[in-house]
């Protein structure tokens, strides 16, 4: 597993939660095709860059735009998660 394997899923995940917000991480998983472990890893960099927030339904963890990010999304102004 690579650092660019890594950024890839980010990426995916980050365009994902734009076009179709909030979002559970299975469905993500599904989606993305991405393997669970990088998409873990992606999770935890958006999170550390304050990109995403968390909500917990029942027993579902959903993930979605921060809300810097959804108006950037949505004004297409579109910043590279892993450059911004």
């Amino acid at each position: 597993m690579s650092k660019t394997a890594i950024i890839n899923t980010v990426d995916k995940v980050w365009l994902y939660l734009g076009d179709h917000g909030k979002t559970s991480i299975n469905t993500l998983l599904d989606k993305t095709k991405a393997k669970p472990e990088l998409m873990h890893q992606a999770i935890g960099w958006l999170a550390c860059e304050d990109r995403i927030k968390f909500n917990m339904r029942a027993r579902t963890v959903y993930v979605s735009l921060s809300t810097h990010d959804t108006k950037a999304y949505k004004r297409n102004q579109i910043l590279p998660p892993c450059c911004g």
